[in-house]
């Protein structure tokens, strides 16, 4: 593995592959990409090494990109939404999960053993007011007014899949990055209308990046209409022999009635 100009990034070996006559096995292996590489071209190339010879090499490129942060503006002092604006209905979640095999050579015979694994998409999956005092709650609802911020809190981990083997952690990553979008964009993924996460929790859970002196905030617009707000997160980068693993989770919903202004009076 090495860079365009040729400098030696890695090299990896993986001894003892087996590999069943007239068959084929998978070879895997992980690797950090170092600092400096945005954006930079990659070339791989892969070969068998049989009694000190090397053959059936094969050779990819590819171009490494940064991990982006975006992020969105606070609300300002709008009094109502946007020309054209229509609410969105609430979106869909979906999920991610891969699977496959590989030949082990055990007690003196060829074993085909079936992994797989998942993005886990239950369990935490929550907003809640994080600002202002007029928030209230009834049960498990949320209802507050626009123009206020909302925390986030979703899971993280990963999970096996019914039927195959969980596979051992150096065949796979964990999920490296996570998005939030909103309904005041139409749960857009352009550049500035999504708010890059982070990892909280000892790793548990993505949440909101620091916004300011506010802490882990983001605001609903002033002018967002009465009705239900729910957030949309994208989970991915999760890594395995089969491919990237992206999916996405749907929040709970927030009821929005009346906006920040109605907390505010002049006096006399």
């Amino acid at each position: 593995m090495c860079k365009a100009d040729g400098t030696i990034i890695a090299i990896y070996t993986k001894p003892y592959v087996v590999v069943p006559g007239k068959d084929k096995n998978l070879v895997y292996f992980k690797w950090y990409v170092p600092s400096g590489l945005n954006y930079g071209s990659i070339r791989i190339t892969a070969s068998i090494i049989d009694d000190g010879s090397f053959y059936n090499s094969y050779t990819r490129y590819y171009s490494t990109v940064p991990n982006i942060i975006s992020t969105t503006p606070d609300t300002q002092f709008e009094s109502s939404a946007p020309s054209g604006f229509t609410a969105p209905g609430t979106p869909t979640g979906s999920s991610g999960n891969a699977t496959w095999w590989e030949y082990l050579y055990e007690n003196g015979a060829f074993v085909k053993k079936n992994y797989g694994i998942g993005i886990y998409n239950a369990y935490d999956k929550d907003i809640t007011p994080a600002t202002g005092e007029t928030a209230t709650k009834n049960g498990s609802d949320w209802t507050m007014k626009s123009g206020y911020g909302i925390s986030l809190k979703v899971y993280r981990c990963l999970t096996a899949i019914t039927g195959y083997t969980c596979p051992n952690y150096s065949a796979y990553t964990g999920i490296q990055y996570a998005y939030a979008t909103f309904a005041e964009f139409n749960y857009s993924t352009a550049y500035g209308k999504y708010r890059t996460l982070m990892i909280t929790g000892n790793g548990m859970y993505w949440g909101f990046r620091p916004n300011g002196s506010y802490g882990n905030v983001h605001f609903t617009p002033l002018w967002y209409p009465d009705g239900g707000y729910t957030v949309k997160v994208v989970k991915q980068d999760c890594w395995t022999p089969s491919g990237m693993l992206t999916a996405s989770v749907v929040t709970n919903t927030i009821t929005i009635k009346d906006s920040a202004y109605d907390d505010w009076f002049v006096g006399s």
